[in-house]
């Protein structure tokens, strides 16, 4: 169970900005769109999908317990939608249509857990732009800290910078707060400061029984000087956010030979 991509959720972009598209033009949700627009819409999606599968079949990303998601460097096109229009787009669908293509990218029972599936699909929007404006969050728990090492140890000190080879694997461990509920699942963005490249965007499953928990990745092309955000959010309609961390890799190597 659980998200089925990690390329998904901008398929599932240019989905909405495409029945926004034709919804503009006259074709309501419910209406049988003209061939011609089918077709147009058909060959957006299968060039997008094209791009992207490229980079799906290199390093992967492991987290605790182990699952096979992929660590990914999008290439979007330059003609990709704004955010402001993908908000549109989710605002203009019928709930039906919204709720047929999240399904397409997540497994019935995660949707099920959702309560608002518009909510939910707008934050998905903001999250990954990063055009988010910062609300007044009410308190909500679980809460948690994180901290970076290079192993699967949480570590003794949290540090913000490090030197590094450029292939290492980092991890980004999740400790929750002792008198806080245990978290079986949880959302998790990971990027580059300098220039937004989001180098992890996808739902993890956590051991439950544990207040410690962790993802890690080994970016493909590798690590660069420079800032990272790491940031766990709640897997539900607002995402709320758990925890957040900034990093800095100082000093990156290239790795000896082997």
């Amino acid at each position: 169970m659980g998200f089925k991509s990690p390329n998904s959720i901008l398929i599932a972009f240019v989905l909405m900005v495409s029945h926004l598209t034709a919804y503009l033009t006259g074709y309501a949700s419910h209406e049988k769109p003209e061939p011609f627009a089918m077709e147009k819409e058909k060959k957006i999606i299968r060039s997008f999908e094209k791009n992207i599968t490229k980079d799906s079949h290199k390093k992967s990303s492991s987290h605790q317990p182990s699952l096979n998601n992929k660590d990914y460097a999008t290439k979007v096109p330059s003609n990709f939608p704004t955010a402001n229009n993908l908000r549109t787009a989710v605002e203009s669908m019928h709930p039906d249509q919204l709720n047929n293509y999240l399904s397409k990218y997540f497994e019935s029972d995660d949707l099920d857990k959702i309560d608002d599936h518009e909510a939910f699909a707008q934050r998905l929007i903001d999250l990954y732009s990063g055009e988010e404006e910062i609300p007044e969050e009410q308190p909500v728990f679980p809460k948690g800290e994180i901290a970076i090492s290079t192993n699967k140890q949480y570590p003794a000190e949290r540090l913000d910078s490090f030197s590094v080879n450029n292939d290492v694997r980092l991890y980004a461990h999740l400790k929750l707060d002792n008198s806080a509920s245990l978290l079986s699942e949880v959302f998790i963005k990971w990027e580059r400061a300098d220039d937004k490249k989001i180098l992890l965007f996808e739902k993890k499953l956590f051991d439950s029984t544990r207040y410690e928990n962790w993802v890690s990745i080994a970016p493909q092309g590798g690590w660069r000087d420079g800032e990272y955000h790491v940031s766990f959010y709640h897997f539900n309609s607002q995402m709320s956010k758990i925890a957040s961390y900034t990093y800095f890799l100082n000093e990156v190597s290239d790795s000896p030979e082997s």
